[in-house]
């Protein structure tokens, strides 16, 4: 969304540099992810308190977003003096404290290695990294694209977007402890 707003008020080059700073953390976040990943995988008493706590950690999410998180405002207009010459440090910056990709990519690297459609070894890891960076940038890309044309028709989503997160957060939840009864 950071890349949108970027795009609407200062121009699409400078949302794809701000984009490329946050593609840039995602390279890392999946490479450090998916080695936290292959010592999980090894490690059938992490990884099933790992799925214990993300549970716990998912419902409290979806608890949030469903009972005590505001209802989003639509977007008003602001005054933001900043300098424009720092984008691609503040979308590193923004994709850091981003820390949803990290846990996603280690549940879906472990996911992929069980049905033998990944392997932890060093040359998978890096191109999976790569493969995350370049997603990444497609779809910041995506967003820098087509905001101008659907600007006007985010107010349904921007009103509602605590009770997507929520069940998404639900959701997984749910998926983690039926996961957990049939082991």
């Amino acid at each position: 969304m950071s890349v949108a707003k970027i795009c609407l008020r200062e121009g699409k080059s400078r949302a794809l540099v701000f984009a490329t700073g946050a593609a840039f953390v995602v390279f890392f976040q999946a490479w450090i992810a998916v080695v936290f990943a292959r010592f999980i995988d090894r490690r059938t008493d992490v990884n099933h308190l790992i799925q214990e706590v993300g549970i716990a950690i998912f419902l409290i999410l979806s608890l949030y977003f469903f009972f005590f998180s505001k209802k989003s405002q639509l977007p008003q207009q602001e005054v933001v003096l900043s300098r424009k010459s720092s984008r691609f440090f503040k979308g590193m910056l923004l994709s850091l404290f981003n820390v949803f990709p990290v846990p996603f990519y280690v549940i879906f690297s472990i996911t992929m290695a069980s049905y033998d459609y990944f392997s932890f070894e060093k040359y998978f890891v890096f191109w999976f990294a790569i493969g995350a960076c370049l997603g990444a940038m497609l779809v910041f890309y995506l967003y820098a694209t087509f905001v101008k044309k659907v600007e006007h028709k985010t107010s349904f989503f921007m009103q509602n977007v605590n009770y997507l997160l929520g069940s998404i957060t639900l959701l997984i939840a749910i998926l983690g402890i039926l996961r957990l009864i049939n082991q």
